[in-house]
């Protein structure tokens, strides 16, 4: 059987583990307590919003694959149209490197993947991105462990930068914007960028604004900012806050110094 490359979804698996244990666990102690006293039957209703949250991330997993409405390879693809052909690229938060080889097969040049692979999340790891490259045959492909909010490359050192729904996760950094400011920092002088992340989530960034605010100041032009709902439907519970209801794209070039 020919050995295939391994794109998880953005959904951790062991969080949908957890909840329908949970789920389970609550269900068979209502049924033991039950058993002995009669009104124990009514501890079930803890199960409630064990199963919703279970139902919620599994259906979320499911849109998100290509045995669903493959959402996640639809929104890569919106990334990689944006930036178009260029020299050398640089993907922030590249997990299992899905995007990043989507864009060596799509363009020419140099591509670089940097992530710090957190522990958490044990499906992405630098090892299984470099797996898939070599069996999906890229060339001219490296990925590079460290964080976003302190990106080990020089000022302009990529003409394409890109990162999907990586800045919200950063954890060293209280301020996400910071994250994005680095990611323009190392954009060249006429160099593209093209952002997918939670911007319009008020509780991790404010406001847009605020967002738009840190790509002028670290010498962005932005020429694009669109909610993702309005370029393909999300269909529940994709339209959701705690998913992708929030998600904005941000593209544009970078200002000459």
């Amino acid at each position: 059987m020919r050995d295939m490359p391994s794109y998880p979804t953005w959904i951790k698996r062991s969080r949908i583990r957890l909840f329908w244990m949970l789920s389970v666990a609550i269900v068979l102690a209502t049924v033991v307590a039950g058993v002995v006293w009669r009104p124990g039957f009514a501890l079930a209703i803890l199960a409630v919003p064990c199963i919703y949250i279970a139902v919620v991330i599994s259906v979320t997993s499911w849109r998100l694959s290509p045995q669903g409405d493959d959402i996640q390879a639809k929104v890569h693809q919106q990334i990689v149209e944006r930036v178009g052909d260029g020299e050398n690229y640089l993907d922030i938060g590249c997990g299992s490197g899905e995007l990043l080889i989507k864009l060596a097969k799509t363009w020419s040049g140099k591509f670089v993947g940097l992530d710090y692979w957190p522990g958490e999340w044990g499906q992405f790891a630098q090892t299984q991105a470099e797996r898939n490259a070599k069996l999906e045959h890229v060339q001219r492909v490296a990925f590079v462990h460290g964080s976003a909010s302190r990106l080990p490359f020089s000022n302009g050192e990529f003409d394409r930068v890109v990162s999907c729904l990586a800045f919200h996760e950063v954890k060293d950094a209280d301020d996400k914007t910071v994250s994005i400011a680095e990611a323009i920092r190392v954009v060249a002088d006429g160099g593209r960028f093209a952002f997918v992340d939670l911007f319009d989530d008020p509780k991790i960034y404010g406001s847009r604004e605020r967002v738009l605010a840190a790509i002028r100041d670290a010498g962005g032009r932005i020429e694009e900012q669109t909610v993702l709902s309005s370029v393909f439907p999300l269909r529940w519970p994709m339209n959701t806050p705690k998913v992708l209801r929030y998600a904005v794209i941000i593209s544009g070039t970078k200002r000459a110094s």
